[in-house]
């Protein structure tokens, strides 16, 4: 009577499928607990991300021209805007985010990290 046994690539094959299991499990763990805390570490920083939602030019001539962009930004769940200053040398557009610092006093106040570049947006 011959006993049957595996090829060496099923073998193979079933424990690369365990493995790729387990990471994909790892992964669908531990993605959102990283994503939440790094959230929670820029909240507790003083830092967030805010989106561009409007560039426009500000009257007059001279030195008080230039461009201004209207950027909005979520605190605790609630919704600020800021006109900064627009870089003229840089191509930013609407929809674009960057590092904002903001007052944990005063969330109102906030300064755009222009140096840190562009940022993946955050959800709010």
């Amino acid at each position: 009577m011959m006993k049957s046994t595996r090829s060496p690539k099923k073998k193979e094959k079933s424990i690369q499928r365990k493995i790729n299991w387990v990471v994909s499990i790892i992964l669908i763990i531990f993605l959102p607990i990283a994503y939440i805390y790094k959230c929670q570490m820029l909240k507790e920083s003083g830092i967030t991300v805010g989106k561009v939602i409007n560039i426009y030019r500000r009257p007059g001539t001279g030195v008080a021209r230039g461009k201004l962009a209207r950027i909005v930004y979520y605190v605790d769940n609630h919704r600020y805007e800021i006109n900064p200053f627009w870089h003229p040398g840089d191509n930013n557009t609407v929809g674009d985010c960057f590092l904002l610092e903001y007052s944990l006093a005063d969330p109102q106040i906030a300064d755009v990290l222009w140096e840190k570049g562009k940022q993946a947006c955050m959800s709010e």
